[in-house]
């Protein structure tokens, strides 16, 4: 990063013009453990932490200034109201110090998937900055943005939300040249009430993005495409059906879980993932090829770089059966996407999912859904595992699938007790569930078995 101690004093209404530091920093950090001599170091209050009471820990390890809520006697120190909003404000003047295309992309489902689509795809032409993994809230989008330096053309931020007002904040601070919208789904319900809610948080986005400026949005969302209307935005609509900008057809799966292929007007396409979903992730991104100035071959040579994260989507054999690592998140949209995976395998079928956190008063009848998917699909076991996993067995029993076995856990340690006894070689199997259900632990079981 490029900014100077004055320019942060300034920022600050610290010090008068005599007593301030024309000195270089050479970063940001808000953790005393990682701190290197010459950064900025910023205090932050957590729920199980507090930067305070770490001040002079980075002050001996070499940073030069420091901004806190509490005063402190060392002249290196900054007091201000909150620590959270000076970061924020610092990374929004940071940000405008640039003029390279900025792309902002938010929605329910595939967010950081699609990031990584476009990194790949536009990396091979330019130098792409982009925020790593999904730090998207108040302090990972800021704290992305200090990486950013004058030999990046691009830069791609990955933006979620909890509550209203939060994508609103992180637009604030990224002032996006071009927005993305890529679904409204059912994440968060539980704190949003509805999908009205949700959708007017993530078009939030759109608070700060100049008229007349790019915005792509899925057309196949009842909800997103209701922005095309009257829109002072260049509006690119794209999905699989016939009215959208950019249409996508002819899907079909690759032999062996190689990967997938689809058309787009003339031109084949290839991902090295499975489903449908991705290729609503890797639409934006051919699309932003395009508006670049890369050629199909290009595009496809970005593509094919592109590898999933850990525990999205990730297929293994393991003790003769094929395994579907989706476990890193999950809610409605996801576990059906990924049911839809499932479906196209080899060998008896077989789902292992977790619940889906942060339903709210919506959690009975988001897994009683889930539940009926899987019966109305190819499948031939559902375990649910977990408090409102057994919505997943009612909404299964409802459609009255007598073909389908159904198992039910509490936790994952009566699973363990029980999972060799259902799976055999040569079944494929889903793992899937919120974060917070950790159905990863589930290979751990299937590697014991004999």
């Amino acid at each position: 990063m490029n900014l100077w101690i004055d320019e942060v004093q300034s920022l600050f209404d610290c010090c008068d013009k005599e007593h301030r530091t024309h000195q270089l920093l050479k970063g940001v950090s808000t953790d005393s453990r990682d701190i290197k001599v010459g950064q900025l170091f910023i205090a932050l209050k957590g729920e199980n932490f507090d930067g305070h009471n770490y001040i002079d820990k980075a002050i001996k390890k070499g940073a030069s200034l420091i901004l806190s809520e509490k005063n402190h006697l060392n002249p290196k120190v900054i007091k201000v109201d909150d620590t959270i909003k000076a970061l924020g404000l610092l990374a929004k003047y940071y940000r405008l110090k640039f003029s390279i295309p900025v792309i902002a992309l938010t929605g329910s489902v595939g967010k950081t998937t699609t990031k990584n689509m476009i990194n790949s795809v536009l990396s091979t032409l330019k130098n792409v900055h982009t925020t790593k993994g999904n730090k998207n809230n108040h302090i990972g989008l800021p704290m992305s943005l200090f990486n950013l330096t004058s030999e990046h053309d691009v830069s791609i931020l990955e933006m979620g939300m909890n509550h209203l007002g939060e994508i609103d904040y992180l637009s604030s601070i990224a002032k996006p040249t071009i927005s993305i919208l890529t679904n409204i789904g059912v994440s968060h319900i539980g704190n949003l009430g509805s999908k009205e809610n949700i959708f007017i948080a993530k078009k939030e986005m759109l608070n700060h993005l100049l008229p007349k400026s790019l915005l792509l949005i899925n057309g196949d969302d009842e909800f997103l495409m209701s922005l095309q209307a009257n829109s002072p935005y260049r509006v690119i609509t794209y999905g699989f059906s016939s009215h959208n900008t950019v249409k996508a057809s002819h899907y079909k799966t690759l032999e062996d879980n190689k990967g997938s292929q689809f058309m787009i007007g003339h031109e084949l396409y290839t991902l090295n993932t499975l489903g449908k979903h991705n290729v609503y992730n890797a639409l934006p991104a051919i699309t932003l090829g395009n508006e670049f100035g890369l050629s199909t071959k290009m595009i496809n040579q970005g593509l094919k770089t592109f590898s999933n994260e850990k525990m999205r989507m990730n297929i293994s054999k393991i003790q003769g059966m094929t395994i579907i690592n989706d476990a890193y998140n999950a809610n409605t949209q996801s576990m059906k996407a990924a049911i839809d995976v499932l479906d196209i395998q080899k060998g008896r079928k077989v789902a292992i999912l977790g619940d889906m956190l942060e339903m709210g008063d919506f959690s009975k009848d988001n897994h009683f859904d889930v539940g009926k998917h899987v019966a109305n699909s190819l499948m031939d076991v559902l375990i649910g595992v977990g408090n409102d996993a057994s919505f997943y067995i009612d909404g299964a029993k409802s459609a009255k699938n007598s073909n389908l076995e159904l198992y039910y856990f509490e936790d994952l340690s009566y699973l363990e007790k029980n999972i060799n006894d259902i799976i055999k070689q040569g079944d494929s199997i889903l793992l899937k569930g919120s974060r917070g259900s950790k159905m990863e632990t589930v290979i751990e079981f299937i590697n014991k078995k004999e």
